[in-house]
């Protein structure tokens, strides 16, 4: 990489790496502390076991936990007000003992934030942030507002609260995408994937663990090469992220969705 594009920074958490205009926090480490915040679903006060295995995880992959003041609450399907959700959030980024900030799940209501974010608080406090799924409208606007780069990945009720642990593919792929400041590098696929559903009011999750199918790899619709910066996430919440206005040139797109008719998948990246 050309040396015109790289330049490490010094700011709040330590070194900052900032790349052709981008910024990111350089690594998370054992010992450091993770804040949990709840901007959309309420899940994390339906399911306080589930809240319980994923802290554990964290504490036995040696970081520190800290829960955002309204993440636990439940508020019709959402966790709190859009008031609330959004002071948990700048909390987190404000506080500085926190490296890494996780959301606890998606939802349908992480759009509510939106016209409350202090993007110049944020920029000013540049940390990790990672959620996958409704989060995206968050990781796609922090970004595009702030230069912060953010990330696509594990949720606390979902992946790090697997029975009896956390899965080793995403467990690796965690501590190797954050816990560095050297790009990922190659990704190799799963061996196996799941989507065995165990009912959480039940507590069927903690009676084993999901069931897994072989993966033959991955599956290419088409050759070639390319490069650009990796943008994307959930595909419903994209228009909503505002990763359409982000532009579409120098742009590598990855998506998942959780609408699984093909027609429909279809129509939102015609949107996008």
């Amino acid at each position: 990489m050309e040396k015109s594009r790289l330049q490490i920074m010094h700011g709040p958490l330590g070194s900052l790496r900032r790349v052709g205009g981008y910024v990111k926090a350089l690594r998370f480490s054992s010992g450091d502390h993770v804040g949990i915040i709840s901007p959309s679903w309420g899940g994390a006060s339906l399911f306080p076991h589930r809240v319980e295995q994923g802290i554990g995880q964290m504490e036995r992959l040696g970081f520190r936990v800290k829960i955002g003041k309204h993440a636990l609450h439940s508020r019709g399907f959402v966790s709190d007000s859009p008031e609330n959700r959004a002071s948990d959030l700048h909390d987190m980024f404000c506080d500085p003992e926190v490296r890494l900030i996780v959301a606890a799940v998606g939802g349908d209501h992480s759009c509510h934030l939106l016209p409350l974010l202090d993007f110049e608080l944020i920029r000013e406090h540049p940390k990790l942030f990672m959620g996958f799924s409704d989060v995206t409208v968050l990781n796609v606007a922090i970004w595009k507002e702030t230069g912060l780069v953010t990330f696509n990945g594990p949720a606390l009720l979902t992946d790090f609260a697997e029975y009896p642990e956390m899965f080793d593919y995403t467990r690796s792929s965690f501590l190797k995408t954050l816990g560095r400041a050297e790009p990922v590098g190659s990704i190799t696929p799963s061996t196996w994937w799941t989507e065995e559903f165990l009912d959480w009011r039940e507590k069927q999750d903690l009676t084993r663990p999901r069931r897994q199918q072989p993966s033959a790899g991955w599956t290419w619709l088409k050759p070639g090469t390319a490069e650009g910066i990796l943008v994307g996430g959930c595909l419903e919440s994209w228009n909503i992220s505002g990763a359409r206005a982000s532009g579409r040139t120098g742009k590598a797109a990855f998506c998942s969705s959780r609408r699984p008719r093909r027609l429909r998948r279809q129509r939102w990246w015609t949107a996008c």
